[in-house]
């Protein structure tokens, strides 16, 4: 009865438009959002600073699962061993930030699992006058905890109540890592 659970839980999730991403600062390659000096950048699109009317950062979580990718049952169970997948079925969580840039009537939806950089670029941010709405207080809490585990654990104790408090997604969706070749 719980895998049922779980796996209704799984599909019932709320989809949305995020563009998955990594946040860097100042340089990047073309699948990255690229804090600059002058602008934010994905691809081809530029949004100077001073046309960004505010930025909303917020968050999710999302289950994370191994999966091992084989080209038949041998190679499967061979694979599934050394990637020990059959053991940790069906994961964490794992959480990703979530930025809204809003320009005029347009609203730019971005999801990174990464926690890099961020802090810089929400100095940088700061620097251009960028209004950021935080409700979840998440400058705060990134501040706070900067080592990827103990952020972890608090996420682990805290997000859920978080999510319900803010309606976040709580999942949004599954994770899988492919194991194998």
């Amino acid at each position: 009865m719980k895998d049922l659970d779980m796996n209704k839980s799984i599909m019932n999730y709320r989809q949305v438009d995020q563009v998955k991403v990594h946040f860097k600062l100042n340089e990047g390659c073309d699948d990255d959002l690229i804090f600059g000096q002058a602008d934010v950048s994905f691809q081809q699109m530029h949004i100077l600073y001073e046309t960004i009317d505010k930025m909303d950062l917020s968050m999710c979580s999302r289950i994370y699962t191994p999966a091992v990718v084989a080209k038949g049952p041998v190679d499967f169970l061979s694979q599934s061993l050394k990637s020990g997948a059959f053991a940790t079925m069906p994961g964490h969580m794992i959480y990703s930030l979530d930025i809204d840039i809003q320009v005029g009537e347009e609203h730019y939806l971005f999801e990174s699992y990464s926690f890099d950089n961020i802090l810089d670029i929400l100095e940088l941010l700061d620097e251009h006058n960028v209004f950021i709405n935080d409700p979840l207080d998440l400058k705060s809490i990134l501040r706070k905890y900067q080592d990827r585990e103990k952020r972890q654990q608090y996420f682990d104790k805290h997000y859920p109540q978080m999510a319900k408090t803010f309606s976040l997604d709580n999942p949004r969706g599954v994770v899988i890592a492919h194991g194998g070749k």
